[in-house]
């Protein structure tokens, strides 16, 4: 496409060029031919001038009119040459590629070097010479400031918790051992003590008549379960005389009434006969016989009547009366057979209930007399004194830093006061040590002994000398590790406890220790523990060179083994140091081919053309 293209153009252009007129051409002959006639004179020079334009007209009309069919031809003729041409390219240019490939690699270096400028030669990389020198290998630490001697102050009260102020030192005052750090009110606790000491004294009393009462139901129990023993053997005679003597004596006493009455009536009878039979015989009858016989006949009316009842109290003796007091003998035996069991089971459980009324009231009693002098142990916290000299701090320092608050507001009059918890603390301010922490990846480095600068926050030109004391074993919560520095300088500017510094300690240090820059040091990408540099020979040729580390800074890595004073390395190792190249030659082909565009392999081509 590009071929025809470049084909179409040139028609165009000898298209353009064969367009102009004839006229133009001749005229352009004319005016040479005039200008060489100098000698002709004037009048003929018209006429040959009139005679000659005559004639030019004529002649340039017929050659235009020539000369433009010509043009068509030949521009008709041009544009196919053009359009073969164009198309035969494409072919001429393959056949071409495959004769002038292998001369076109040949040719391509010294091609490039024509049409590249010269440029200067590449700048040797930078070195660095190895020397023996001071090496140094510092931590930094934060720290705060913190009293060496320090007196807390708490209210250890075991029953007391209302301690309302009534005044207190201020914050940072000066006292000296025995001043009064702050007073409580005591009203409250003086009421609490006397109500406290009334029940002392009721416990007492209480305590007498459980006693007494203790005393009495230890004699009665036993008198008690004795009277139950004696209760229920008496009961049980009784009811063996009821059920072995009394209800056959009953029995046969009922059946005694209805004979005796059976035996009366007959009695009673007979006489009347005897009466009758008697007055009979004699045929004589006076009133008092009459007498006689009506009393006999009532007699026997009356022997009728009781025996009558006499039966009837036998029937009911027997079917009702006998029973039911049998029922209620069985009854009572047994309610008085449960009750004295129960009498043997609770005598002895009042008698226990007894003692341990007793014993509970001793218990309480032994608690009373504690809360009593516990109470009156709190009551001497009413007043506060400083158990030594120095400054009054608010609140308690725990790993240098102050806790609660240093306002007036906690201890301003009628202000309650928590217990057990430090409230005040009295210090020294001299002598000082410092409290800090290590970071997990300074642990290492650091060890009791090691000695340092310290930098107060306040005072930054101020130097001290400190040395570590104290380094914990364990992290706290936030993988920090607690460290206790000494400040052994006698510290002349007024820094206090509670204010922050900046430690440095020197965690190593060599004076003549061979170092290189960090960027001069590589790792074995396969091995992380293994390290190297490039070495530099006298003809400037690097070498890859295992060496070993001590320890690093960010400036400056310590070489133990390795390397001597008066090498040189190389300043920044290569990327590629320490890795194995890939061996394969097929993938170059594709790079070679990518690096010769096809824009540079046509231009020349397109410029023969042209």
């Amino acid at each position: 496409m590009r071929h025809l293209a470049i084909g179409f153009v040139l028609c165009f252009v000898v298209s353009c060029l064969m367009g102009l007129p004839a006229a133009v051409r001749a005229d352009v002959a004319f005016a040479s031919a005039v200008g060489n006639d100098d000698a002709t004179p004037a009048s003929e020079v018209k006429d040959k001038k009139a005679e000659k334009k005559k004639a030019k007209k004529k002649a340039s009309d017929e050659a235009a009119k020539e000369e433009k069919k010509d043009e068509k031809k030949d521009d008709a003729k041009a544009c196919d040459k053009t359009v073969e041409a164009a198309k035969d390219a494409p072919k001429e240019d393959e056949a071409k590629k495959g004769e002038t490939k292998k001369d076109e690699k040949k040719d391509a270096a010294p091609k490039a070097q024509a049409a590249k400028p010269a440029q200067p030669a590449a700048p040797k990389p930078p070195v660095h010479e190895v020397e023996a020198g001071p090496f140094q290998v510092t931590v930094e630490l934060k720290g705060v400031f913190e009293a060496r001697e320090m007196a807390e102050v708490s209210i250890e009260a075991k029953q007391w918790s209302q301690f309302s102020v009534l005044k207190a030192v201020e914050h940072g005052k000066k006292v000296k051992q025995g001043d009064l750090l702050i007073a409580f009110d005591p009203e409250k606790i003086d009421r609490a003590i006397d109500e406290l000491r009334r029940q002392v004294k009721l416990s007492d009393i209480g305590m007498r008549n459980l006693k007494e009462q203790l005393d009495a139901t230890e004699k009665l129990v036993p008198m008690d379960l004795e009277a139950v023993d004696r209760r229920q053997r008496i009961e049980k005679e009784d009811y063996d005389q009821a059920m072995k003597v009394d209800v056959p004596l009953v029995k046969e006493s009922a059946a005694f009434s209805l004979k005796s009455s059976e035996e009366s009536l007959a009695y009673a009878k007979e006489e009347l006969e005897q009466l009758e039979k008697m007055y009979k015989a004699d045929d004589l009858t006076d009133d008092t016989e009459e007498i006689i016989l009506r009393r006999a006949r009532f007699q026997v009316a009356m022997g009728e009547f009781s025996l009558k009842l006499a039966k009837r109290r036998y029937e009911e003796a027997m079917k009702f009366s006998l029973p039911r007091q049998l029922e209620s003998l069985e009854d009572s035996m047994t309610r008085s057979t449960l009750s004295n069991e129960k009498s043997k089971i609770l005598l002895p459980l009042t008698l226990t209930k007894s003692k341990l009324e007793w014993e509970k009231a001793q218990i309480e009693r032994e608690d009373l007399d504690k809360r009593l002098k516990e109470l009156l142990a709190d009551r001497r916290f009413m007043t506060v004194k400083s158990p030594a000299d120095g400054i009054v701090y608010y609140g308690e320092c725990v790993k240098g830093r102050w806790t609660g608050t240093t306002s007036d507001t906690s201890f301003q009059p009628e202000a309650t006061v928590p217990t057990k918890k430090v409230i005040m603390t009295v210090l020294k301010t001299r002598p000082l040590i410092i409290r800090s922490a290590v970071a997990e990846n300074e642990i290492r480095q650091v060890r009791e002994g090691l000695k340092g600068k310290v930098k107060p926050t306040a005072f930054p030109d101020v130097r001290f000398e400190a040395v570590l004391a104290e380094v914990a074993s364990v992290p706290d919560a936030g993988n920090q590790f607690p460290v206790k520095l000494m400040v052994t300088d006698r510290v002349t500017v007024n820094v206090m406890p509670g204010m922050t510094c900046t430690a440095k300690l020197v965690a190593h240090e060599r004076e003549d220790a061979l170092t290189i820059p960090p960027t001069a040091l590589g790792t074995d990408p396969l091995d992380e523990t293994k390290y190297f540099v490039h070495l530099v020979d006298k003809d400037g040729k690097s070498e890859k060179h295992p060496v070993k580390i001590g320890e690093r800074t960010a400036k400056a890595i310590e070489i133990l083994e390795g390397l001597s004073a008066g090498d040189k390395v190389l300043l920044a190792c290569p990327n590629d140091a320490g890795k194995k190249k890939p061996e394969v030659k097929k993938e170059e082909k594709p790079e070679q081919k990518s690096e010769q565009k096809p824009d540079e392999k046509v231009k020349p081509k397109t410029e023969d053309k042209k």
